[in-house]
């Protein structure tokens, strides 16, 4: 597999196939071979491909951001029905999450992780490390945001800068476009 872009989702099919989604592009791998798909070969809407899914039926469902503005797109919904046979897609631009992405990277992480997030409307944007009875620990983002990507640094510290013991904690995402929360795992 290329290098070249985060791990975002993956799925296996009822045949052992996995289906990677990834910040560069969506691949298959049967164990032995590696296929990449992406904007210029297969259609996708975009690259930055963050969900995959199969169906009963074997499809294979792509949700994808439209973050990779180097090729004009805009994201959507693409089905991919077997084979290696085209991706028929539907780059409606009314397609898009109903609530923000968020994930980290690495997680379970050991000195810091990386917070990726889409803002999906521009508007005041909260992003929040909770332990999980609910303290508020640290507070990472308190600003306006315009539509797009966006990336945070945690170091595993509150607010004070203390380090906090090892365990998991919720990373809370609150937009106009709605509220998200991820478990984060800080070990030693």
């Amino acid at each position: 597999m290329d290098q070249k872009g985060s791990l975002l989702s993956i799925a296996i099919d009822s045949s052992g196939n996995k289906w990677i989604g990834t910040s560069g592009g969506f691949w298959k791998f049967n164990d032995t071979i590696w296929t990449a798909f992406n904007i210029e070969n297969s259609g996708l809407p975009d690259n930055y491909v963050t969900s995959v899914v199969v169906d009963g039926n074997g499809s294979k469902w792509i949700g994808t951001t439209g973050v990779d503005r180097t090729y004009d797109s805009y994201g959507g919904l693409a089905v991919f029905s077997g084979g290696n046979s085209a991706i028929k897609m539907n780059r409606n631009a009314a397609v898009r999450p109903l609530a923000p992405l968020c994930w980290n990277y690495p997680n379970p992480f050991k000195q810091r992780t990386l917070i990726n997030y889409n803002v999906l409307e521009s508007g005041l944007v909260n992003l929040r490390i909770y332990s999980l009875d609910g303290h508020l620990i640290q507070t990472l983002v308190n600003v306006k945001q315009t539509t797009g990507h966006y990336s945070v640094f945690w170091d595993g510290k509150n607010d004070a800068g203390k380090l906090m013991s090892h365990g998991v904690y919720l990373c809370r995402l609150t937009s106009n476009g709605g509220i998200i929360s991820k478990k984060m795992n800080f070990i030693e």
